[in-house]
C-alpha cells in the first residue's frame, strides 16, 4: 500500500509537464517576482514539540498586518497520517523491520514535502515570504542522519543520490533559517499537551505526569533509545537536539563525523532559545509578542531589501 503511494507521488514529480513549471527560473528563489520583489523563503526548524506550526502561523498573521504576501508551506502530516505510515514510523517494532519503515517513511516525506511546495508556488507565484515547516535539508540532515546505522551503508547510498535531486525539483530555495530551541522538557510537554497519533505512547487521557527539564517524572517509554519503539522519548528528542545543532550550528562534530556540508552558511540561522522559546506563545500576550517581534524585526529588513 505505501510502496503504491509513494510510488504515485514519485511518478507526479517526474511527469515532463511538472519538471518544466520547476524548471521555470521566474520561479526560482533570488529571482524577481512579477511584483518586483524577491521571495524569502524561511525555513522552521526545531524538536518535535517546539512549537514550529504555531509560531509560523502566528508570524505570518503578524507580517501579513505589515503588508507582507506571506506563504505558509506546513509539514504534510496529514498526508503521513492518513497513508498510516507517521504511526508506524513510532510503533514498536522489531530492529529488523524499523530499516525498511524508517526508509520508506524518509522516501515518503521528500515526495510529499517537494509537492507541498509546488502547489504552495504554484497557487502563490507573487508571495514576498515564504515560510516552511522543516524541508528536505532536515530529512536528510537530521532525521535520515540520525537513521544511518540503521539503515546500513547501502540503503544511505541510495538515499543520498537521488536526495541529491532536492535543489532541481523545489520550485524555491531556502535564503534563511530559524531553529525554534525550547528545552526538552518543554518539548516533551508541548507532544504530551497535543498527543498526535503515534508520538505518545500512553493513552491520551493517562495521567502521566508532565516532564522537568531534569528527566524527572518520565514516561515508562522514555527509556527507549530511539524513535519507532512506541512514541516519542526524551531519549530520542535529545538526539534529535544534537543533530539540529550539528546540521544548524555546527556542533557535534566528532558525533556526525559523516554530515555533509551545509548548503547555506550558519549566519543565515536564527536561533531562538531560552524564555522566548520556552513562553507560552499559542495566545496573544508577553510571550508571544515578544518572541514575534524578535523574529520579524530580523525578517523585516531582509525581506525589504529584496
Amino acid at each position: 500500500m505505501m510502496a503504491a503511494v509513494i510510488r504515485a507521488r514519485f511518478e507526479y514529480l517526474l511527469n515532463p509537464l511538472i519538471i518544466q513549471e520547476i524548471m521555470d527560473p521566474s520561479r526560482r528563489q533570488g529571482t524577481p517576482r512579477p511584483n518586483g520583489v524577491k521571495a524569502n523563503v524561511w525555513v522552521f526548524d526545531g524538536e518535535i514539540g517546539s512549537g514550529k506550526t504555531t509560531l509560523i502561523e502566528v508570524l505570518a498573521s503578524s507580517l501579513e498586518k505589515e503588508g507582507f504576501e506571506v506563504v505558509i508551506v506546513p509539514e504534510p502530516v496529514k498526508k503521513w497520517k492518513d497513508v498510516g505510515v507517521l504511526q508506524e514510523f513510532y510503533e514498536v517494532r522489531p530492529l529488523s523491520e524499523r530499516k525498511y519503515i524508517a526508509y520508506g517513511f524518509q522516501t515518503y516525506t521528500f515526495v510529499t514535502r517537494i509537492m507541498a511546495t509546488i502547489e504552495a508556488v504554484k497557487s502563490n507565484p507573487k508571495a514576498d515570504i515564504y515560510l516552511l515547516e522543516r524541508s528536505v535539508l532536515t530529512d536528510r540532515y537530521v532525521f535520515m542522519e540520525l537513521q544511518r546505522e540503521l539503515v546500513g551503508s547501502r540503503w544511505m547510498s541510495m538515499y543520498e543520490e537521488w536526495w541529491s535531486l532536492w535543489n532541481k525539483l523545489m520550485p524555491i530555495l531556502p535564503t534563511h533559517f530559524i531553529y525554534l530551541k525550547p528545552s526538552i522538557g518543554e518539548c516533551m510537554n508541548r507532544v504530551f499537551r497535543r498527543a498526535r497519533e503515534g508520538e505518545v505512547a500512553v493513552p491520551t487521557n493517562s495521567t502521566t505526569p508532565l516532564m522537568k527539564d531534569n528527566g524527572e517524572s518520565a514516561p515508562a517509554n522514555s527509556q527507549q533509545d530511539d524513535s519507532g519503539c512506541g512514541g516519542v522519548s526524551r531519549e530520542y528528542q535529545e538526539r534529535l537536539r544534537m543533530a539540529h545543532e550539528a546540521y544548524l550550528q555546527g556542533k557535534h562534530e566528532k558525533e556526525f563525523t559523516e554530515m555533509p556540508v551545509r548548503p547555506f552558511k550558519f549566519k543565515d540561522v536564527l536561533v531562538v532559545g531560552g524564555d522566548l522559546a520556552n513562553g507560552d506563545f499559542s495566545v496573544q500576550g508577553e510571550s508571544q509578542e515578544k518572541i514575534i517581534k524578535a523574529i520579524a524585526d530580523h525578517i523585516r529588513p531582509l525581506a525589504r531589501r529584496n
